[in-house]
């Protein structure tokens, strides 16, 4: 340990907690439909359903520690919190179902814990284990992530938006991950409420 007022070298490790930060984000919209449906609705839409009207999509707080994949054994946590009305969509069933029944509602986006293990390949795998957004698909709940405000059908329709369970991503080399999870299923919490089987499910890929 340094004495007081001792000068510490830039290269000094630091402490676990020193990586711990809070951040957040935004998003609010609005979809014009020059048909103006009568419903007020654009047919076969989620995250934006109503035509000419503005939306307060996410507002989001993340209270987090990033798992440091640079070096040797490490872990972190997040915990990702939402209120909009994309969270009418991104729920986990059996979570906070009927908090609110407005359109405005809560959703926990992600609480879980991450490790990263540099033991079988060069580059190491991380195993997450908890609640988090699915790794499939090319749009992410996070709005930062996505070139267009609004969603593709398969986005809304076709892929698990979230995941509970553990999740091993195995960086193979610099080119090739390679994901397999257990987990739930789609978009459910544990029993009671959420998952409505005793069977998980495996949910993997090449990225």
């Amino acid at each position: 340990t340094p004495a007081p007022g001792a000068a510490t070298s830039p290269g000094a490790p630091k402490a676990w907690s020193d990586a711990i930060n809070v951040s957040g984000y935004l998003q609010v919209g609005f979809t014009g439909n020059s048909s103006s449906p009568a419903s007020g609705l654009n047919f076969g839409r989620l995250f934006d359903d109503k035509s000419n009207q503005g939306a307060f999509n996410q507002g989001s707080l993340i209270f987090e520690r990033p798992v440091d994949t640079s070096g040797g054994f490490d872990w972190g946590f997040r915990f990702q919190g939402m209120m909009g009305s994309d969270a009418r969509y991104t729920h986990f069933l059996g979570e906070l179902d009927r908090t609110m029944n407005t359109r405005v509602q809560l959703d926990i986006l992600e609480a879980s814990v991450t490790a990263h293990m540099p033991y079988f390949t060069a580059g190491g795998e991380e195993l997450k284990i908890g609640q988090f957004a699915t790794l499939l698909g090319a749009e992410t709940i996070d709005p930062r992530n996505n070139y267009f405000y609004s969603h593709s059908y398969l986005f809304n329709f076709g892929v698990p938006l979230k995941d509970t369970g553990a999740m091993l991503v195995t960086h193979v080399n610099p080119l090739i991950d390679v994901y397999a999870g257990l987990v739930t299923g789609v978009n459910t919490s544990f029993a009671p409420g959420g998952d409505n089987n005793g069977a998980l499910a495996f949910e993997g890929g090449i990225g």
